[in-house]
């Protein structure tokens, strides 16, 4: 695709294999762009592998201004976060206690934000991981998989 943006060029690969997600994101340009890849969660975003810290959000606009309890960190090896499922903050569902795990492929001079955003309920914010690279062309890969709590038992869930 290459309608969205003038001069940038996107391509998107899904692939499902069992319990596991792979998301491939190419995004290629002449010129250096700034990329972001988000992905939205339920409950709480938790930081495995990286030492974050406190940060606003470098956009005031564009919907970035939304951004709430912002965390950042620069990485250049592989990662992982986990989204924490606690249900939704104003009780409207219950939560399952399971978490879905996100790990990034590495790539030099990525930065990672965490964070809090408005869900389509009134009020309510969901949690983020958002990967963002400043260069001509970059491949977001993440792998995401569901995991089973130790207290499930297989075909619960």
């Amino acid at each position: 695709m290459d309608w969205a943006y003038g001069g940038v060029h996107y391509k998107r690969t899904l692939a499902l294999s069992g319990d596991l997600l792979t998301d491939e994101f190419e995004v290629s340009s002449k010129d250096i762009h700034t990329y972001d890849y988000i992905l939205h969660g339920r409950g709480v975003v938790e930081a495995i592998s990286l030492e974050m810290e406190r940060t606003r959000f470098p956009q005031r606009q564009g919907g970035y201004e939304y951004l709430v309890n912002v965390c950042r960190a620069r990485c250049d090896d592989d990662w992982v976060i986990v989204f924490k499922d606690g249900g939704w903050p104003d009780g409207r569902f219950e939560a399952t206690g399971k978490e879905l795990e996100v790990k990034m492929k590495k790539e030099k001079g990525t930065e990672i934000y965490t964070g809090y955003s408005p869900s389509h309920l009134r009020g309510v914010n969901i949690p983020f991981v958002l990967v963002r690279r400043k260069t001509k062309n970059t491949v977001f890969c993440a792998e995401i998989r569901a995991i089973r709590l130790s207290s499930e038992t297989p075909g619960e869930g």
